[in-house]
């Protein structure tokens, strides 16, 4: 157990099985956690039980009316996680998307055309961040 009651400063990688730190930490290295993060206080904090950051392949939704969506295949994931997805390019003019885990390991990225129009957005890749609660 590492106690820290003040501030911290760490300049190299960081390992151990328990962290209390109840004023400010810098870390200028890697912190690996085994188990489970809280960010917050006690109080009203969340635990995070993993961060998975992932790139589809390229991605094409063909024409799109309203919605359309395609899934990607993202180890780890689970229904109920918090999904982001970000498009590595513009995939064009009057879209928003979204995501969510539809099944173990698959989120689906969803692209909506608000142009009232048919449209075909721009095939692109799509970054993937799913975050997993305890």
């Amino acid at each position: 157990l590492l106690h820290v009651s003040g501030n911290a400063d760490f300049n190299a990688d960081v390992s151990m099985s328990t962290l209390q730190c109840l004023g400010a930490m810098d870390v200028d290295g890697d912190v690996d956690f085994a188990g489970a993060v809280t960010i917050g206080s006690a109080d009203g904090g969340n635990a995070i039980s993993r961060i998975i950051r992932t790139t589809s392949g390229s991605l094409s939704f063909g024409s799109v009316t309203s919605t359309a969506e395609q899934n990607v295949a993202v180890t780890g994931a689970q229904v109920g996680d918090v999904v982001f997805v970000s498009p590595n390019g513009d995939p064009g003019t009057g879209y928003s998307w979204c995501g969510r885990v539809v099944s173990g390991s698959v989120v689906a990225v969803r692209i909506a055309n608000s142009t009232g129009s048919p449209a075909t957005p721009s095939s692109v890749t799509w970054a993937i961040t799913v975050i997993g609660w305890v």
